[in-house]
Parts: structure tokens; sequence; C-alpha cells
């Protein structure tokens, strides 16, 4: 029976350095070793790998929207570590693709799926509603640049112009929160709310009482928040570099990209 050992390479205090993780490494003599990092510290599970004191798996989240990669020098180190590999654990399509294009062999990779806590729920059957009906919008994250806060607000009072019952509710807090609430302003909106960061049973009231959700996210890994909209039966609009949407979205499961 196999051994599967996977040494985290920090906490909240500390970072192992390589030495160190090379040392618990050959003490707890494991089979295959789980690595979830591209710093020096995935370096002694490749080493022993290549000793053939064990087998080396990587966990790869990186797409090809990611800043690093597209840098030349970080792709090289990249492309070195990846060839290292014994076998691989993409998370989604797009983070399966990064890896191929940087020398992982398809049939050494396995493609996961974040699955969101409450896509085990049984999530009650949503009133049926027509393109005629009052649209309520939903936007959830962090109010930052990369989320693109102020253009999704921007795209709602526009596209929804002539639509005045339609409604859109924005959950989160950040940086961006002063040039939201100045956006609003300058467009005259009256249909846009904050009700600031949410968890739990509160967020889940907003995706219960909402028809459509706003991901115009940037360079977003995955983005469980499809996830957790899709499952309360939610349409998803979302941008191309969210990779969840790749993965989860299609014509006949509610969303599209944009």
């Amino acid at each position: 029976r196999s051994r599967l050992v996977h040494v985290p390479l920090r906490d909240a205090r500390i970072r192992l350095p390589a030495f160190a993780v090379w040392q618990e490494l050959r003490r707890l003599n494991p089979d295959v070793v789980f690595s979830t990092s591209w710093g020096a510290a995935s370096w002694p599970n490749i080493t022993g790998a290549r000793a053939g004191t064990w087998r080396s798996v990587m966990w790869a989240e990186s797409t090809s929207w990611s800043s690093a990669i597209r840098n030349p020098l970080a792709r090289w180190y990249r492309r070195s570590m990846v060839r290292a590999f014994d076998s691989y654990v993409a998370n989604g399509s797009q983070a399966a693709l990064a890896i191929r294009d940087l020398g992982a062999k398809e049939e050494r990779i396995v493609i996961s799926r974040f699955a969101s806590p409450w896509q085990s729920r049984v999530v009650p059957a949503r009133p049926t509603r027509t393109l005629s009906s009052d649209a309520r919008f939903l936007f959830v994250g962090r109010l930052i640049a990369s989320k693109h806060p102020v253009e999704a607000i921007v795209a709602f009072s526009r596209a929804t112009r002539d639509r005045p019952g339609d409604r859109l509710t924005i959950v989160g807090d950040g940086p961006l929160m002063g040039d939201c609430l100045k956006v609003v302003r300058m467009l005259g909106e009256t249909r846009i709310k904050f009700v600031g960061r949410l968890e739990g049973n509160a967020l889940i009231a907003q995706y219960n009482t909402h028809d459509i959700l706003l991901c115009p996210f940037e360079r977003e890994v995955w983005g469980l928040v499809v996830n957790e909209a899709l499952s309360y039966g939610l349409f998803v609009v979302a941008s191309n570099e969210v990779g969840s949407a790749h993965d989860l979205l299609s014509d006949d499961n509610g969303g599209m990209f944009a």
C-alpha cells in the first residue's frame, strides 16, 4: 500500500527552506510526494523522484493568462520544473492547457475541478422568470482592480438603461469601494446597492434572491463564485479569464462569456 505525503511548505509564521523539506521527506520515506508550490522547496521532491526514492506529483493551477507565466524568465523556470515531475493534477482545463504548454505530457495530467461545499446541498427549485421580468444582478468579490467592480457597474448601467426595474447588488469590500461609489454617483444610479462582505447564510440569501451573476474578473485561476451561483440557479456572465467558467459554463447550464 502506497504512502502519499503532502509536506506543507509554509504556515502562518514560517517558510521551510529546501533543505528542511528534504530532511522531512527523508524522515517520512514516502512513496508519492505531492507538491503545491513553484518555489525552491519543491525541488527536494523532484530530486528524490529523480533518484528513484519516490514519485513526484505536481498540483498546477496557473493559467495562460497568469502574469508570472508571461514573464520569459519565469516561463523558463516553470518549464524546467514542470518537465521534472512524474505526473500532474491540474485545477481545471485551463491549468491543464498551461502545463501542457510548459512541457507536461497529456497522458500524465489529471484534471481536477474545485467544488463548492454548497453544491452537495439540495437547493429548492427557483420560480420561473421571463426576460420581461425585472432582473436582479449580483457581483460577489473583493473590490480590487483585477475583479473590475467599476467596469461591472458601468456595464450594468449601460446595458439596462431601458430596464428601470433591474437591480445590481455588490457583495464585497476593498480599496476600490470609494471609486465604485463615485461612479454610481456620476451615473446617477439609484438601482445599485452595496451590502459589504458576506459569508455563510447571508451570502446564500443573496444568491437565492438574484438572477444573474457578473464575473468580469481578470487572471482568476478558478473562481468559486461561479460554482456557488450555478448551485443556486443563477445565470453567470463571466470573462474568459475566469478559470471555472471554461469548465462549468455552457449553453445549456446557464452561463456565457462576455
